[in-house]
């Protein structure tokens, strides 16, 4: 509740509005699958990370009350979305926003067919523009606060516009996230966006989840690292030999750490920068 998606988007309106919200301490699937068909909740707001836990649950056909599943926080999968949808009819919307201005834009279709990181159109009385050279966009609204404290930061947040740190692509009306600034790994000048590393890790058939992030290197400035949770035993050979027919050797991960789960920081999102400097200090390269 210490951020922007629980705090505004949840705790705020529904108190407004007089609306019921059940909320549970335990954060294993199973509590939350018991408490989403006991509790008569009709809107299930999540994070990617539960969405993904779920769908590898056995799931009821139909869940007695609920009718909408949002999730923000990071970058949803398509194939959650997809897989959720198989289990329980019920589409997952995805909800884009920040604290600096809260919502952005919100994915109201029904439509599966998305492309990887689809967010959706605009909220009402929000503008959205995206520099078509850089991909950083930058929004307008009334919800933008007047800048940060104590230090100003006037060329991010001021004057009614805020830059996130994202890069965007414009869809027809709508938007999709293809990754952010603060993690693209640079190596030796070139830059690599890691979630194109990660889609085609996740493309695999042993891979179940992968996040690669950059380790400073003595000689190329960054190498990429990668860490996987499996959905069935493979051998780090083998899926560095995949990860070379399909990527150039400069953005093959030079090493790939295997996981039972990925761990998140306290808002249920991923830290490339932590599994950066863990790894990072594991190897030696700090």
């Amino acid at each position: 509740m210490a951020h922007s998606y629980g705090f505004s988007n949840l705790v705020t309106p529904l108190i407004i509005h007089g609306i019921p919200l059940v909320i549970t301490n335990d954060r294993f699937p199973r509590s939350l699958l018991r408490g989403l068909t006991h509790s008569g909740a009709t809107v299930f707001p999540g994070t990617p990370f539960f969405f993904r836990q779920l769908a590898d649950l056995p799931l009821p056909d139909k869940f007695p009350h609920l009718r909408l599943c949002i999730s923000a926080g990071s970058i949803l999968p398509l194939e959650t979305i997809q897989s959720f949808h198989a289990l329980t009819g019920l589409k997952i919307h995805t909800f884009y926003g920040s604290s600096e201005c809260g919502g952005i834009t919100y994915d109201a279709s029904t439509s599966l067919e998305l492309q990887p990181g689809y967010i959706g159109t605009p909220l009402n009385q929000v503008t959205l523009h995206v520099d078509s050279d850089s991909n950083r966009p930058f929004i307008q609204s009334n919800a933008v606060a007047e800048g940060y404290f104590p230090l100003p930061q006037p060329d991010i947040l001021g004057n009614g516009i805020f830059h996130p740190s994202d890069l965007l692509e414009p869809l027809g009306k709508g938007f999709r996230i293809t990754g952010r600034v603060s993690d693209l790994i640079n190596i030796a000048g070139r830059k690599l966006n890691p979630l194109h590393v990660e889609r085609v890790l996740n493309s695999f058939p042993e891979v179940q989840q992968s996040v690669v992030f950059g380790i400073p290197d003595p000689i190329r400035g960054e190498s990429p690292f990668a860490c996987v949770v499996l959905k069935q035993a493979t051998s780090e050979t083998r899926l560095l030999s995949l990860c070379r027919e399909c990527l150039p050797d400069w953005q093959t991960p030079r090493k790939i750490h295997f996981l039972e789960t990925i761990p998140l920081t306290p808002r249920g999102k991923i830290s490339r920068v932590a599994l950066a400097r863990l790894f990072g200090e594991a190897s030696g390269n700090t």
